[in-house]
Formats: C-alpha cells, structure tokens, sequence
C-alpha cells in the first residue's frame, strides 16, 4: 500500500491517531485535549523500519510505533472472503465490509452495486465487473479537539488529519485493497488528486467539503449503464 501510494498510506501513524484522541472508537461527547506531541511531529519512523520474519512469524516495529491498518485490512478481508466464496460455491459475490466492496462475478460479467455517504448523500448505484469499489471518507469518523476538528485519515508526512478539499473518495479498481489504497490516498492528497486516479486509469467519485461531486475515468459510465439496465 505504501509502496502504490509514495507513502501516502503508512500503517506507523497510529501513536499519532491516538495523540490525536482516537483510541478504540471516535470520541462522542467531549472536546479532546490534544497531545502536545503532534506539533513535535518527525516522521522518523515509516513502514519500511518494520521487520517480518516469515520463519518465526514474529515482526518488530520501532520503540513506541502502533500499527494502524484502517486502509488495508478491511479490504484485505472483503478480497480474501469473496474469493471463497466464489470458489467454493460458483455463485456471484459482493462482500462489504466498513463501506469496501469486493465483486466477482461468477455466472454474469456485472454486478450492481450502491455506493453513497454515510449519513448523509446520494447514493450512486454502478454496473461493475470483477474487482472492488472503495470509499474513504471524514464523514463518519470525526471529533472536537481543542485544535478543532479531527478525523481519523492521518497524513504520514505531517503525522496530523489529512487537510483535503475532499471529504469523500470512492474508486474502482481490480481489487478491493487497490481500490481502497486508492480512495484513502486521494482523499490525503488533496487537490491533485482527480488527476493522480486520473493518470493510474482508476474510476473515481469525489466529492468536496461543500457537497460537490466530481467524477473520474468511467464512474459516470457505470452509473449510467445501471441506470439503463434497470429499466
């Protein structure tokens, strides 16, 4: 993911989510103080200062480094049980977990599937074929803090809330973990992002802090198709 994404996807930030006021769940009914600690922020650590060791099956990670794998292990595990499922009983498959989608598509070559925002938006109901449909968004997961707002896509280059014009990504992609990589990537990118999913031939939906949708490739396409093929 790191790698796909030039490091915007590093699972070393998560000491900063919880600096941040993230722990197990989003923070509900009171202003988080923030830790001083994220406005010292150097990225001295990233994912390449993780050790595997595959014979033992231990891995090491620098003193004081938490894991986060928000941008991966939800898809991961959407990929890997459509995948058996489709195999082991031939039918056609969407898995969802957390807002990522893995299709195959078993005895059609498309499936129909919605995705929209949580609470709030319009969804958009797309004809895909094999592959996964990812969304990355600051509407469901976002505190107070005494600093403002907080949500929980943590820029690695400034170990603070991605500041994006976008609050919602939604791609699709040959996978559900591209997809996901991704949606999560756009969004902290920022306002190069319709051109980087541009330039890597990804489908995207994007919408804006105002509400604004903006499409890339052929997500319109595909919007389009399942329009026609409902009626």
């Amino acid at each position: 993911a790191s790698l796909a994404t030039d490091g915007l996807i590093d699972c070393t930030v998560g000491q900063q989510l919880v600096h941040w006021g993230y722990r197990s769940e989003v923070p509900r009914n009171s202003t988080v103080v923030v830790s001083p600690e994220v406005f010292t922020f150097r990225p001295a650590t990233s994912w390449r200062d993780i050790e595997i060791n595959e014979s033992t099956r231990t891995v090491r990670v620098p003193s004081g480094t938490l894991l986060d794998f928000g941008a991966t292990a939800k898809a991961w595990a959407s990929d890997v049980a459509a995948d058996r499922i489709a195999q082991s009983f031939g039918v056609d498959v969407v898995v969802g977990i957390g807002g990522d989608l893995a299709i195959r598509c078993t005895t059609t070559d498309q499936l129909s599937v919605e995705v929209g925002e949580v609470p709030e938006g319009t969804a958009d109901v797309l004809l895909v074929g094999t592959g996964g449909v990812a969304t990355s968004t600051t509407v469901r997961r976002q505190w107070m803090t005494d600093h403002g707002m907080a949500h929980h896509i943590v820029d690695p280059r400034t170990g603070h809330p991605a500041r994006s014009p976008w609050r919602t990504v939604s791609v699709i992609a040959a996978n559900c973990q591209a997809a996901n990589h991704a949606a999560t990537a756009a969004l902290a990118m920022g306002a190069d992002a319709p051109q980087w999913l541009s330039d890597l031939g990804l489908s995207a939906r994007l919408v804006s802090s105002a509400g604004e949708r903006h499409w890339v490739g052929s997500w319109g396409d595909s919007q389009r198709d399942a329009q026609e093929g409902s009626r």
